[in-house]
């Protein structure tokens, strides 16, 4: 298992443990869980729905400690006995 560095924008950074071959490969399966988190025909579950004056429309509203980690496991490491795991986050 190695550790990878999630930046989650303004919530901040966590680590992630992941299997090595998950870790040395981590921006291949970041562009991969990008393209099926914008994939309008996925019912994730991040869509939400906005009706406001700019308009009507789905955006997608997620928390990427939740969400990354959430695809990893269901999706790349189905059928592995390793699971990616977040970390307790520490704050001093």
């Amino acid at each position: 298992m190695a550790l990878v560095l999630l930046n989650c924008g303004m919530n901040g950074d966590y680590l992630l443990s992941v299997p090595d071959h998950i870790a040395k490969d981590i921006y291949h399966y970041q562009e991969e869980f990008d393209k099926w988190l914008y994939d309008r025909s996925n019912d994730h579950g991040y869509w939400q729905e906005v009706n406001d004056a700019s308009g009507h429309f789905f955006a997608v509203c997620y928390d990427g400690y939740e969400a990354f980690p959430r695809w990893l496991n269901e999706y790349v490491l189905k059928d592995s006995e390793e699971k990616a795991v977040c970390l307790p986050r520490l704050n001093f």
